[in-house]
């Protein structure tokens, strides 16, 4: 146990609750509502029904580990340390609810929380997934999932001997025989069969989903956690894919062959997603809150058809312009309609080098600026194009310090990469258990920052004062507040360097690890 937390709180008073959180990756609450109008989500419309039900929005562009991290903190970017896809645990600054919980020495389960990776050793079970690096976990038997789902070199040349041998550790470990024969059969599917390779995008999602889902619940059953979380990412990964088959009216050329083939894929990742959480809710006793959100929702691109709505960055031949020994520490992410770069290893020289570059790019034939440039702050800029200035792209040449490219050269259509866009303002929240109102419905948006908030009150502990988020108060059933009224603390962090929640200095990912990270980005969609 933390000593210095355990003089701000008092253990004895924290309520008997559990919580089980499913954090719905990319979850839009219109979608949601469409489907739940049709009755097509049988789960969630019981949580809802039993619960309280929001609209959530964030700030900022919408960078799902940026979001998840403020989630978990009740904090925004500026006070957790988490501004872009390439930070790790080490870098987050302010304490996780889970780590709360684990220093006052309740157990606890985290499974596939963005930034989590490297794990910190706690009282219960932690496997990072998206963006880890390589296999560490605990328990530390289950560092084969990496092995399986993020080692590229695995997943291009394992054999067969080796994939039988992953599926036997799979089985032992909690995986489902159910879901071991769908793997099996879509490996053997693609071995055999030239399969569409958006098909086979999604089948492997499902696939995966359903992976982590059979290892959760046996995790989940084995250490009964005070707090517990499960990241589900088919529905984000879905929805950057396919959007533009369930919504064509927004873009153009899109084929009546692939919208007919892929039209649906979106309602039916939802509909897996609610089978998938009837699963691990089934697991929850009736002490147990649930907690179902989303970081974002998704939306079509601006329907006024821009130029600057239709393409997004070359990264690699961008990359080119910049001097050779400066070219590792760039790291970019697309959160379109938006271009991320973070420097790696910035100094103010660099810093001001990148900027340099970044404003010499000219439209030749306007002599306009091609980017809008907002620092967030040091090594840490944003990037849109100048739709403003600029009224066409087509055909035109880019100046960038000195280098003449043809417009080609520079851009991809973004509708190809990934057709659907962050909507920071259509997130979902439901909220599920013993003190919550029943069949409430909140008109006003929360914030995602006020969902750590409002958990710590749920367990009648002290929010702390320096959280941006605020706590639900509507969402509590009446005597719960008289009660329980919220408290306050100053803070769940110290100014110790010993304090284990909180990291002072920013470490660096390696050359070998950024390239590696890049790599998963481009999977997932963000390359």
């Amino acid at each position: 146990m933390n000593e210095k937390l355990m003089k701000i709180i008092n253990r004895e008073e924290i309520l008997d609750k559990k919580f089980l959180f499913i954090g719905l990756d990319g979850g839009s609450k219109k979608i949601v509502d469409e489907l739940l109008r049709q009755k097509k989500l049988p789960v969630i419309e019981k949580l809802i029904n039993n619960g309280s039900y929001f609209t959530s929005h964030s700030d900022g562009l919408g960078a799902s580990p940026v979001l998840w991290t403020s989630i978990s903190t009740g904090k925004k970017q500026e006070k957790h340390g988490i501004n872009s896809f390439y930070g790790t645990s080490e870098n987050v600054t302010a304490k996780r609810i889970w780590e709360i919980f684990d220093e006052l020495g309740f157990p606890v389960g985290v499974f596939g929380h963005f930034i989590s990776w490297p794990p910190k050793k706690l009282n219960g079970f932690l496997i990072p997934d998206l963006l880890a690096l390589d296999n560490r976990c605990y328990p530390e038997k289950y560092g084969f999932m990496w092995d399986i789902t993020n080692n590229e070199k695995n997943k291009k040349s394992a054999s067969p001997g080796k994939l039988l041998g992953y599926f036997v550790n799979s089985y032992k470990n909690g995986v489902k025989l159910s879901t071991l024969i769908k793997a099996a059969a879509e490996y053997i599917k693609r071995k055999i069969v030239v399969s569409d390779k958006l098909d086979s995008y999604y089948s492997l999602r499902i696939i995966k989903t359903l992976f982590h889902k059979d290892l959760f619940v046996k995790l989940y059953r084995q250490y009964i956690p005070k707090y517990s979380f499960l990241h589900i990412h088919l529905v984000d990964g879905c929805s950057h894919r396919f959007w533009k088959h369930m919504q064509p009216e927004h873009y153009k050329n899109v084929s009546p062959n692939k919208i007919a083939q892929h039209g649906s894929k979106i309602y039916d990742a939802y509909c897996c997603a609610d089978r998938t959480i009837g699963e691990i809710v089934n697991c929850a006793d009736s002490d147990t809150v649930i907690i179902l959100a989303s970081d974002h929702g998704f939306k079509a691109p601006e329907k006024d058809m821009h130029w600057a709505n239709n393409v997004t960055l070359n990264v690699n031949k961008f990359e080119e312009i910049f001097d050779e020994h400066i070219r590792k520490d760039l790291n970019f992410s697309l959160i379109l309609p938006f271009i991320h770069l973070s420097i790696r290893n910035v100094t103010p020289e660099k810093n001001e080098y990148c900027k340099k570059i970044i404003k010499s790019a000219i439209v030749v034939e306007d002599g306009k600026h091609l980017f809008n440039i907002h620092e967030v702050d040091h090594g840490n800029l944003v990037l849109s194009f100048n739709n403003k200035d600029i009224r066409e792209i087509s055909g035109k040449r880019i100046d960038i310090n000195g280098r003449v490219l043809s417009a080609i050269d520079i851009f991809v259509l973004d509708h190809d990469f990934s057709s659907g866009v962050h909507d920071i303002e259509d997130g979902m929240l439901v909220l599920c258990g013993p003190d919550i109102k029943r069949n409430y419905h909140q008109k006003e948006s929360v914030q995602v920052t006020d969902i750590m908030p409002t958990i710590l009150a749920l367990c009648n502990m002290p929010v702390g004062n320096d959280m941006d988020g605020n706590v639900i108060e509507g969402v509590f059933d009446e005597q719960f507040m008289k009660k329980y009224p919220v408290r306050f603390v100053d803070s769940y962090e110290s100014n110790s360097s010993e304090d284990a929640g909180v990291k002072s200095l920013k470490k660096e990912l390696s050359d070998e690890e950024t390239e590696s990270l890049k790599d998963q980005l481009k999977n997932l969609g963000y390359l």
